[in-house]
């Protein structure tokens, strides 16, 4: 699509380290190079006890040793904990069925080393408000087209433009242009959302004007999918350099990371009812977006999608990498 060189959204392979990531560190471990903004990450934040972050017990197994026992670190939501699971993944030590279980895991506990669900949901400021724009700009189109939406949010000069360039457009109008790696993360997550409604619309055919033909059921998904890209770039950005660390081989990088994808787009998308807050149908797109209370609407909504990636899949998920 052009919006940026960001990663390709839920359908793809996308690169382990994002362009505004960087380089992992040069210790060559890995493990004291999570992000430490807004809690994010960091050297085991919320660990308790001074433990030395580049010492873990896994770095001290090798890769041919026993990998560390899942139950043993379950319910320990700290990032040495979560690393350590990631790592035996990506070192080899456990694969199939168990790795994929290591990694849901390794997520449920990066939630909660960030805190818990509503301390990730406040520590997510940029990601809850690009969100709250996002919405208004949706009901916007449905209640005064495109082309008015297009105007409130100052890009209404690119609207005879190819499709790729207004959403590029669109998207520096709803993230934030900061350098924070919060900000980063929520424009990354912005640009694969608009990347899948770019391929869901046909927008390289049908043009911007293909947005009008979103119900306000599809603007209510395209909320969820943005929720979704957004804890999965925070969870993925916080482990992308112990992941580096740990294995060489791509094709096991790319399957921690579909891992952590599907189970966090499963948990979202399965035990979560939008209904209660947009309506039926997305109702509340079929109206003038209040900021004020579609702002809570949308605090919520973080506060709910990371409580249920915390708390694990109450259906059955999709069950591969």
């Amino acid at each position: 699509m052009g919006t940026s060189s960001s990663n390709p959204g839920p359908g793809g392979s996308p690169p382990l380290l994002p362009p505004w990531a960087g380089p992992p560190g040069g210790d060559g471990d890995g493990d004291g190079d999570g992000p430490d903004e807004n809690g994010t990450g960091g050297d085991d934040a919320g660990d308790d006890g001074g433990d030395d972050p580049g010492n873990s017990d896994d770095d001290a197994q090798g890769d041919g040793a026993a990998p560390p026992e899942r139950s043993a670190l379950v319910g320990q939501p700290t990032w040495r904990s979560t690393r350590r699971l990631i790592g035996a993944v990506g070192s080899g030590r456990v694969g199939d069925g168990q790795g994929r279980d290591y990694v849901r895991s390794g997520v449920r506990n990066a939630v909660g080393a960030m805190g818990g669900a509503r301390r990730a949901a406040q520590a997510s400021p940029a990601g809850r408000q690009t969100a709250s724009q996002f919405a208004r700009f949706l009901s916007g189109v449905a209640t005064g087209g495109v082309a008015d939406a297009a105007r409130v949010v100052g890009i209404a000069e690119f609207l005879n433009r190819s499709a790729d360039i207004f959403l590029l457009r669109l998207a520096d109008a709803l993230a934030p242009p900061g350098a924070l790696t919060e900000d980063a993360i929520a424009r990354d997550a912005m640009d694969d959302t608009l990347q899948e409604l770019f391929e869901q619309l046909d927008l390289a055919n049908g043009g911007v004007r293909a947005l009008e033909r979103m119900t306000p059921t599809m603007m209510a998904d395209a909320l969820v999918r943005y929720v979704i890209n957004y804890i999965y770039t925070r969870v993925i950005h916080a482990l992308t350099a112990h992941i580096h660390a740990k294995s060489q081989i791509v094709t096991r990088m790319r399957e921690i990371e579909r891992t952590a994808r599907y189970y966090i787009e499963d948990a979202v998308r399965l035990d979560i009812d939008t209904t209660a807050f947009f309506g039926t149908q997305g109702a509340a797109f079929a109206a003038r977006w209040d900021a004020g209370k579609g702002q809570r609407v949308i605090d919520r909504l973080f506060e709910e999608s990371y409580r249920v990636v915390e708390a694990g899949l109450q259906h059955s998920d999709r069950g591969v990498a």
